[in-house]
C-alpha cells in the first residue's frame, strides 16, 4: 500500500497493489521502496466505502462494536467471501 502520492501515475496514498518486483529501491518499476508499506492487516475503518471482491478475514470480531463488524461485513460484493473468526454471542 502506498504511503505518499504518485499522481503522475495517477495513484494516491493508500491505494493497494500487489508487488511484482523490487529492484534495489524501486519497486514495481515505479515505486520508492521507503514510500509503500505492506497492506496484510487492514482496519475497517480503512475500508469503508470501498468495495472488495476477494475472500478475507475479520479478525477479532468479539472485540469489535456492532458498527464495525457492519463494516467489514458490508464491504462484501459475496458474503460466502467473509470468514468471521469468532461470533458474538449476546
Amino acid at each position: 500500500m502506498l504511503r505518499e502520492h504518485y499522481e503522475k501515475f495517477g495513484y494516491f496514498k493508500n491505494y493497494e497493489f500487489v508487488v511484482s518486483k523490487i529492484e534495489g529501491e524501486i519497486v514495481n518499476e515505479k515505486y520508492k521502496l521507503k514510500d509503500i508499506e505492506p497492506a496484510y492487516c487492514l482496519t475497517s475503518q480503512n475500508k469503508q466505502g470501498k468495495t472488495i471482491n476477494e475472500a478475507y478475514n475479520i479478525y477479532e470480531s468479539k472485540k469489535m462494536t456492532f458498527e464495525n463488524i457492519q463494516t467489514a461485513i458490508g464491504r462484501a460484493t459475496d458474503f460466502n467471501l467473509i470468514h468471521l473468526d469468532g461470533i458474538r454471542k449476546n
